[in-house]
């Protein structure tokens, strides 16, 4: 009778224990598929630029404008961002377009003075492009670079064309005033002597190309050809009267006459 009790209570001692063993096997054969699964699904992150603040067609812009995150990779690409193409950005490049804040950018919606088409793309409107070449010893001020406000002073005299003539002849009527005050310079070009045929002594120039009203061009156009022109970093709109000058002011036995005319001022 003891017999017939203990084979039944071994049977189900044994059979409980081959079911303890089993149970980590079961659970790593079930918890493997669910491992490679998410393996699977996971999509790769890829780091992009998003604009920090809006800017507007033209803005010259640098890294500061310019804040970094992390997105789905299929998203950039949808969004036509290749992640392989870092966003360099050269001296002087701009927006091609109004940016709104938070939208991720790509190299293709802004422009260096390199590319063609930069001129068009950050002219302002009702403006125009003029460009002027000026010695280097004739610029003052400091670096002039792309966006850089200058203003524009005339070297004259009604005896002589110093436009024509690099000396001054006549000291009576030579007179210094200013042409243009703060315009926008929106590309900058050097030229350097030329050392291989010892033209060492002539001046390197340089090519601005400035933003002017259709007025502005008349008058630059005028003061290039009878004139003697000089470019000063700009220091904000000031008096006129800061950057004007005539013989008397140098020479002291000299006194011009300054003969005012409603708005005008004439030196005689």
């Amino acid at each position: 009778m003891m017999m017939k009790l203990l084979i039944p209570v071994a049977l189900i001692a044994i059979g409980a224990g081959l079911y303890g063993l089993s149970q980590p096997y079961f659970n790593q054969s079930s918890q493997a598929p669910l491992v490679e699964l998410a393996a699977e699904t996971a999509v790769p992150q890829v780091t992009v630029y998003a604009l920090a603040e809006r800017i507007s067609r033209g803005t010259v812009v640098s890294k500061t404008h310019f804040e970094l995150r992390q997105i789905d990779q299929p998203k950039a690409l949808q969004l036509g961002i290749d992640p392989s193409m870092p966003l360099n950005l050269t001296p002087g490049s701009v927006a091609i377009q109004d940016i709104a804040a938070g939208t991720l950018v790509s190299p293709s919606l802004f422009i260096t003075p390199s590319d063609p088409g930069y001129i068009e793309a950050i002219v302002a409107k009702n403006k125009v492009p003029y460009a002027i070449e000026v010695s280097t010893s004739n610029m003052v001020g400091g670096i002039i670079t792309h966006g850089a406000f200058v203003d524009v002073v005339a070297l004259s005299s009604e005896q002589q064309n110093l436009a024509n003539d690099e000396t001054v002849t006549g000291y009576k009527t030579v007179s210094i005033a200013p042409v243009l005050m703060a315009v926008k310079v929106l590309q900058v070009s050097a030229e350097l002597p030329n050392e291989s045929s010892r033209e060492v002594l002539n001046p390197a120039y340089t090519t601005l190309i400035l933003e002017l009203s259709q007025r502005q061009v008349a008058k630059l156009a005028i003061a290039k050809n009878i004139s003697q022109l000089e470019v000063h970093k700009s220091l904000g709109r000031q008096e006129a009267s800061d950057l004007q000058a005539n013989s008397g002011d140098v020479l002291p036995d000299y006194r011009a006459i300054v003969e005012f005319r409603g708005d005008t001022i004439k030196i005689k």
